[in-house]
């Protein structure tokens, strides 16, 4: 028997899933932007340690709530060619390593197939083509109704825009539908100004179980546990989370909670 109560007309219809740090802990992807970005301004012929760049990342998000430190950065040491030269490069070790940067999520599939009994499945993600391959490879590919990433969209979060598109082709309306994502600036600021419930997945660095391979990727965990990578400060959570959930059960516990709350009395 489902989890999920059947006495009660259910109003969410689709359930949005970010893929990174969601369905994949992803921060090592992080780590290897930060690398080649670092690498390709000393190959433009500036002088900078990885850990200063790494300096100059915390600040942008701890003075400026930047929520795009990478790329702020790449435009400042670097010309547009230098600029898709990086973007070439970590596109092509994604496209060759991506299960690597990209680690499954325990308990996610046995989130998603129980979801998928009752609910609609969307995938809401800024990603490269890479990550269709790894999702099929990972047995959750299936679940998902709705399979447009931002490289298909043309469109990236937080743009508004791209939310309203898969609104658009899900027909669906906001207030029917749950985002789920692991960032204030990216995922839940955009969903919820529009109407949608929204759940805040949070996991701490440490719980990821990372296989560090290099001194870099070391620096960088150790950089996003002193300011995290969002480009809000938590505290400004209660204004867009409905719900925040620290495992694939809390996910589930918040969808029934969220349920329970937008379900009509009688």
């Amino acid at each position: 028997m489902s989890k999920f109560t059947t006495r009660q007309k259910r109003m969410i219809k689709w359930i949005f899933f970010d893929v990174g740090n969601v369905l994949f802990y992803d921060d090592l992807v992080g780590a290897l932007i930060f690398k080649k970005l670092a690498q390709t301004i000393q190959q433009a012929g500036t002088s900078i340690t990885f850990t200063a760049l790494l300096q100059e990342r915390e600040e942008l998000v701890r003075n400026k709530y930047d929520g795009t430190p990478d790329r702020t950065l790449a435009r400042k040491y670097l010309s547009d060619s230098y600029q898709l030269q990086v973007e070439k490069q970590i596109t092509e070790e994604l496209q060759a390593n991506y299960d690597r940067y990209n680690l499954a999520v325990e308990g996610i599939k046995e989130l998603l197939a129980e979801l998928a009994k009752n609910y609609r499945l969307g995938l809401a993600a800024n990603q490269v083509p890479a990550c269709r391959d790894s999702l099929r490879r990972r047995g959750l590919w299936n679940f998902f109704t709705m399979r447009d990433l931002s490289c298909d969209l043309g469109l990236e979060k937080p743009d508004i825009a791209f939310f309203k598109e898969l609104l658009g082709r899900a027909q669906c309306l906001p207030s029917q539908s749950i985002m789920i994502g692991d960032q204030l600036d990216n995922d839940m600021r955009p969903a919820k100004s529009l109407g949608m419930y929204t759940i805040w997945f949070q996991v701490p660095i440490a719980a990821k179980n990372y296989q560090i391979v290099d001194a870099e990727e070391k620096a960088f965990l150790e950089s996003l546990q002193r300011v995290p990578w969002d480009g809000l400060p938590s505290s400004k959570a209660t204004k867009w989370v409905d719900f925040t959930a620290h495992s694939p059960e809390d996910i589930l516990e918040g969808v029934k909670q969220i349920e329970k709350s937008d379900a009509p009395s009688f």
